[in-house]
């Protein structure tokens, strides 16, 4: 089930209060004695049935230690609790579905903020479409360009459009064109999108359009009158289910949502993703795989061993990265060239581990193969947790495009593990490779488990929360 909140109906303007004759920095961490009213925001959160967790608001500016959180008006869930001390939100769900919406303020001695606006919905898991990241398709980036900040998320606005040229501002709805936002906390936002006639994506810098507001013709002031960068050629775009997303690794590194695959630990499962014993593991892409330049992670062994594979818009930024906690590399030498449109809808993926060497094959080719010795774990990672899409350094806050990694995108099916044997075919989509020890079909279109279709582990889809 999915929780909306990303949208504000209004955000408090800053306002002041004067200070007292002590140090404010004693209560309150400040080094004036300006106060400045709250702003905040709740991140957007898939909330399932049956299921646990927290919201915990975003400060977005104003004067810290905020007080008095409230439900200021709308009804909260009888799944939901608010604590008004600090406005997280915790929820403890049973079967049942539902939708609704509340209001949130909070205050400080500046005053209270504007209300903001918490759109709810309690769902139930929508199987491998979910647990893939698919259902929402490229979500947010993060831009390297000469007027952007590296580590500045830009978040798919609802509204999808494109202005009519660079120089007239003006939106228009299409569909196969999305926004991308980022929200300077100071009532002006940064916005990615496509200009018509244009041979590139461009970043504007300091709009005053308020995303809440996007639509037809109220976005005027996004032109080249504002400071702007030129990013991703139009040449090098992919596309997704009919919708065109910008590519090109030296300025945009995607991310995925948050959703992976958990496997847990059990002894048929150990050494898998270790440098303790050979071992492969394959599937096959329902989805095609484009060369957007997303690190997209396979498996791991949660918070240690991980390994990504990125197909970028030219083989200079194409990769297999490999890591061990923090530490981390890549192998950028593909032993035989990458498809020239990435690997299709049907392509059959296939990794092995022969002693220390990680192989990467698609369709019996092999792209990428690197010693892992100086960066897996040995048997030690065994207490590990087996994942699938739950890579260590998913948050792509890195200044180097070699090391982009985040989770896996795209609908598969068929994963299956082979845990002591390096398999040299592919599964041919009747019978699993020999050797197979572990299998799931990954057929499931709802619910949050996966059965197996060899062996006894039952895979969960969870959600990653930092």
């Amino acid at each position: 089930m999915f929780v909306n909140l990303q949208k504000i109906k209004a955000l408090a303007g800053a306002s002041s209060g004067g200070g007292g004759g002590t140090d404010s920095r004693v209560d309150w961490m400040l080094e004036t004695d300006v106060f400045t009213a709250p702003t905040f925001a709740y991140p957007s959160t898939e909330v399932n049935v049956n299921s646990s967790g927290t919201i915990a608001p975003i400060i977005l500016s104003g004067s810290e230690p905020f007080t008095a959180w409230a439900v200021s008006s709308g009804t909260l869930p009888s799944e939901f609790s608010f604590d008004t001390a600090t406005g997280v939100i915790t929820y403890t769900t049973t079967a049942a579905t539902g939708t609704g919406t509340f209001f949130v303020t909070a205050s400080n001695p500046a005053g209270t903020s504007a209300a903001y606006q918490v759109d709810w919905e309690i769902r139930a898991s929508q199987g491998v479409l979910e647990f893939t990241n698919t259902l929402n398709p490229y979500p947010f980036l993060r831009l390297s360009t000469s007027n952007t900040v590296n580590t500045d998320y830009y978040i798919k606005a609802a509204f999808h459009g494109r202005t009519t040229s660079t120089g007239n501002g003006t939106l228009i709805a299409d569909a196969t064109r999305p926004i991308y936002v980022k929200d300077n906390g100071d009532s002006t936002w940064n916005y990615l999108l496509f200009p018509t006639g244009y041979t590139y994506w461009v970043v504007f810098i300091g709009s005053s359009t308020d995303p809440t507001t996007l639509a037809d013709g109220l976005a005027t002031d996004i032109t080249t009158g504002l400071t702007y960068d030129l990013v991703c050629p139009i040449a090098e775009e992919v596309v997704f289910d009919g919708i065109s997303y910008p590519s090109d690794r030296t300025d945009a590194h995607w991310s995925t949502g948050f959703q992976y695959i958990h496997f847990g630990q059990d002894a048929s499962l150990d050494n898998v993703l270790t440098k303790a014993g050979n071992h492969s593991f394959g599937f096959t892409l329902v989805d095609p795989w484009p060369k957007d330049g997303m690190g997209r992670g396979l498996f791991s062994r949660e918070g240690r061993n991980w390994m990504a594979v990125a197909i970028g818009h030219s083989a200079t930024y194409s990769e297999m990265i490999v890591g061990n906690g923090a530490s981390r590399s890549y192998d950028s030498s593909e032993v035989n060239t990458l498809p020239a449109s990435g690997f299709p809808a049907g392509a059959v993926v296939r990794v092995t581990v022969s002693g220390t060497t990680l192989s990467f094959y698609v369709d019996g080719v092999l792209y990428y193969d690197y010693s892992i010795s100086s960066y897996w774990d040995s048997t030690s990672a065994n207490s590990l947790d087996l994942q699938f899409s739950n890579p260590v350094n998913r948050d792509v806050h890195i200044t180097s495009y070699s090391y982009d990694s985040t989770g896996w995108q795209g609908q598969i099916e068929r994963l299956w593990i082979a845990n002591g044997t390096v398999v040299a075919t592919d599964d041919d989509g009747i019978t699993y490779p020999t050797g197979t020890t572990h299998a799931w079909h990954l057929d499931e279109t709802t619910g949050n488990t996966f059965a197996p279709a060899i062996g006894s582990i039952t895979a969960v889809g969870l959600k990653f929360v930092a």
